[in-house]
């Protein structure tokens, strides 16, 4: 893993999959072991909390994630968006395609965790 990687993490403040990039990689020092991945001023983990890492942020979607995308038309994005829960592997693979080859703009992701975390269940 390197700077401007992406990774899937668990976060231990609530035990929540989010999903961030790495700004920093400070070495091991009298408080840790080993290295530990900023993301930002506030926030942060080491390499056991991570689930996946990867250059490309699409390769972290997984099934029950929503993503959030602009369709793209004749090489135009669009000013519509959309929000689409990845239901199952063809549903993912689908959507990687369309980013792959430039048929939609990816925008920002939900974790299925984070979405549960978050939820109000009607009649609750």
């Amino acid at each position: 893993m390197k700077v401007g990687d992406y990774v899937r993490y668990i976060s231990v403040y609530n035990n929540e999959i989010k999903i961030r990039k790495i700004n920093a990689i400070i070495p091991p020092d009298n408080l840790i072991e080993e290295n530990y991945y900023k993301f930002n001023d506030f926030e942060g983990t080491i390499k056991k909390d991570i689930v996946k890492s990867s250059p490309n942020i699409i390769d972290l979607i997984e099934v029950g994630d929503i993503v959030k995308y602009n369709p793209i038309m004749n090489g135009y994005i669009k000013k519509q968006t959309f929000c689409k829960l990845i239901k199952d592997v063809r549903d993912l693979l689908y959507f990687k395609y369309q980013i792959e080859h430039k048929k939609a703009n990816f925008i920002s992701i939900v974790t299925k965790e984070q979405f549960e975390s978050m939820e109000y269940k009607v009649g609750e």
